[in-house]
C-alpha cells in the first residue's frame, strides 16, 4: 500500500536517500517497506493522524465519501486497482531479478505478494458490497459510508496488529535486523489475511464485534432521532388542523350571517301577519 500511495501522490526522494544511508538499505523499494510502519493505517487511506471522527463522518480521513471512492478513472478505487497491478508485476519482477529462482525463499516472496494483492482485492470488494448492502437499507449515503470505512478500518487495523510497535526495535546500519523483525511481522499478518479471507470479511468475528459496539452507541440516538421526527410531523399537522378549524368557524360564521339575512324579512312579514290575525280576533 506504501508503494501504490507514493505512485499515486509522489513521494520525498531526498527524504528516502538519506533514509537509505542512515539505516545502510540497498534500494527505495526498502526504504518504502520501512515508511509504511510511520502509521497505523496505510496512508492510501488516511492523509492524517486525526484519531477522533464525528458521528456519520468517514473513518478514512483520505476519502471522505463513497463518490470519492467511486468516481470512474479517477475516483480512489480504480486508481487503487491500477496501480495495485503495477506493483505486482513490477515486485515480482524484482523480486525474481534479486532472488534465486524457484528458492524457497523466493518462492515465500512470490506467494506472500500474491495473498497481499488478493487480500486488498477482497479488502475493494468487502468495502463495495457493505456499502451497497447499507445504502439500501433505511441508512443514508453518508452513514452508510460511514459504517462501511469504520468496518474496513478495523480489518485493516487487525490484519496490522502484528506490525505495531516493530518499528521501535529498528535499529540504524543494521538491515540484517530490521529485515528480520519486517519478516516476522509480515507473516503473521499474512496467517490474519488468510483467517478473514475464509470467512468471506463479512462473517469474521472483528466485524460482528463492531457492529455490536456500532448499535450499542447508536440504537438511542437513532430512536431519539425517530421520536423527534414524528413529534415534528404531528406539530406540522396540528398546525394544520388548527388552520382548517378556524376557516370552517369562519365559513360557519359567515353562512349563518347570510342565512339571517335572507330570512329576517321573512320572520317580520311573519309577524305582522300574527299582528293582524290578533287584533281581528
Amino acid at each position: 500500500m506504501e508503494h501504490v500511495f507514493v505512485q499515486i501522490s509522489g513521494q520525498k526522494l531526498l527524504a528516502n536517500l538519506e533514509k537509505i544511508y542512515k539505516m545502510d538499505l540497498r534500494s527505495n523499494n526498502q526504504a518504502l517497506a520501512i515508511s509504511s510502519f510511520e502509521t497505523r493505517l496505510p496512508r492510501f487511506f488516511t492523509q492524517d493522524s486525526k484519531m477522533h471522527v464525528k458521528k456519520d463522518e468517514s473513518y478514512f480521513q483520505g476519502i471522505k465519501s463513497w463518490d470519492e471512492w467511486d468516481m470512474p478513472n479517477d475516483g480512489f478505487r480504480d486508481r487503487l486497482n491500477i496501480e495495485l497491478h503495477l506493483f505486482k508485476v513490477g515486485h515480482q519482477e524484482t523480486l525474481d531479478n534479486e532472488l534465486t529462482h524457484l528458492s524457497p525463499f523466493h518462492n515465500l516472496c512470490i506467494l506472500a505478494l500474491t495473498e497481499s494483492v488478493a487480500w486488498v482485492d477482497s479488502l475493494v470488494k468487502f468495502i463495495d458490497d457493505t456499502y451497497n448492502e447499507y445504502s439500501r437499507s433505511r441508512y443514508g449515503t453518508k452513514k452508510a459510508w460511514s459504517i462501511t470505512t469504520r468496518l474496513a478500518k478495523s480489518l485493516i487495523e487487525k490484519v496490522a496488529s502484528p506490525r505495531n510497535s516493530i518499528h521501535n526495535s529498528f535499529k540504524i546500519k543494521r538491515p540484517a535486523q530490521v529485515s528480520k523483525a519486517i519478516t516476522y511481522a509480515s507473516l503473521r499478518s499474512l496467517d490474519l489475511m488468510m483467517s478473514i479471507i475464509q470467512v468471506n470479511f463479512k462473517n469474521s468475528p472483528i466485524i460482528t464485534a463492531e457492529l455490536s459496539k456500532y448499535l450499542a452507541l447508536n440504537t438511542n440516538y437513532e430512536a431519539v432521532e425517530q421520536v423527534q421526527k414524528k413529534l415534528t410531523s404531528i406539530e406540522a399537522e396540528n398546525v394544520a388542523m388548527k388552520k382548517d378549524v378556524k376557516s370552517a368557524v369562519s365559513a360557519a360564521n359567515t353562512a349563518g350571517n347570510k342565512l339571517d339575512s335572507s330570512l329576517k324579512p321573512q320572520l317580520e312579514d311573519f309577524k305582522k301577519r300574527l299582528r293582524a290575525l290578533e287584533s281581528r280576533a
